[in-house]
């Protein structure tokens, strides 16, 4: 059956929300964030659907509602409650009074966005053109490459409280106070924390890569 299924709070039965949008050629869901407020936005390959806390339509953007282009890849939410949306090139800001800001090549972010990550109260984009940081440049939000050693593409990013792990073609990468050093040469393709309750091995992290998966530990690197 068509649409988008999800299962209630309270409620047993999978219920089918059949959005038409959704319904295009190709069409796949890519990534389903909640705003603060409970709101779902779901991101697909025709567009962004938007969806009130009880899983009602709200609205749907894509090319024709002033995105400039449909293909949704991923989501994040900032500390704002505003939802960032990966496309097929640039970045859409979705903000909770439903106003969207278009971040692209004319903002500084150059390539297709693959990652996004909030660090130490900054905005990180990773794209196949490298890393990217929004800042505030002479009064306006714009994206700034982070350093020639991160220009290769991104794959994905983890913060820690040892700095912004960085999974890059050249290696994983460590951004620590503005500087970069490579950690390993081994080219990681995916990041995540160490799911343990533990707090003796709660910054341990595990790295994705063609070989298989890893465990960088900091607390033997520090000793």
């Amino acid at each position: 059956e068509a649409g988008l299924n999800w299962i209630g709070s309270g409620d047993a039965r999978a219920s089918t929300l059949a959005v038409p949008e959704l319904q295009r050629a190709p069409t796949y869901v890519s990534d389903v964030v909640a705003t603060p407020d409970g709101s779902l936005v779901v991101s697909s390959a025709s567009g962004i659907l938007l969806l009130d806390a009880r899983g009602r339509f709200r609205g749907w953007l894509d090319d024709e509602a002033g995105l400039p282009n449909s293909l949704a890849y991923s989501l994040l939410v900032d500390r704002e409650g505003a939802v960032w949306a990966g496309l097929a090139y640039g970045l859409a800001r979705i903000a909770p009074a439903s106003a969207t800001s278009f971040f692209g090549a004319e903002l500084g972010l150059l390539g297709t966005p693959i990652v996004q990550l909030r660090h130490e109260g900054e905005a990180y984009c990773g794209t196949f053109e490298g890393l990217f940081r929004l800042q505030d440049v002479a009064g306006r939000q714009r994206f700034q490459a982070v350093g020639a050693e991160t220009t290769q593409p991104i794959y994905d990013l983890l913060s820690t409280l040892h700095g912004l792990l960085i999974a890059t073609e050249p290696g994983l990468l460590l951004l620590e106070e503005g500087r970069t050093s490579l950690l390993s040469e081994v080219q990681p393709l995916a990041l995540a924390r160490w799911p343990t309750p533990d707090p003796v091995h709660a910054e341990r992290a595990i790295v994705a890569t063609f070989e298989g998966l890893h465990v960088l530990d900091w607390s033997r690197a520090a000793g």
